[in-house]
C-alpha cells in the first residue's frame, strides 16, 4: 500500500467505531458491494476532508480503496 502508516492509522481508528455500528453483513443483506460499504463508512466517519486535504496529495482512489479494503476486510 502506498498510504503512509500514520495516515492509515487515522483512517482505521476513526472508521472502526462506525463499522461496529454498521457491520458489512447489513450491506450484504441489501446486496450492496464491499466498495460501497468501504466508502460509505469513510463518509460516515467524516473523513472526506482528511481524504481531500491530505490523502489526495499523494494517493488516488485505487490506493485509498486498498487501505479501506484492508481496514474493513471486504473484497
Amino acid at each position: 500500500m502506498k498510504i503512509n502508516s500514520e495516515h492509515y492509522e487515522v483512517l482505521a481508528s476513526t472508521m472502526r467505531p462506525v463499522m461496529e455500528q454498521c457491520p458489512f453483513s447489513e450491506y450484504e443483506k441489501m446486496n450492496l458491494s464491499g466498495m460501497r460499504y468501504r466508502w460509505d463508512i469513510l463518509r460516515a466517519a467524516k473523513l472526506m476532508s482528511f481524504v481531500c486535504d491530505t490523502l489526495y496529495k499523494y494517493l488516488d482512489d485505487s490506493h485509498i480503496d486498498s487501505a479501506l479494503r484492508k481496514i474493513t476486510s471486504t473484497k
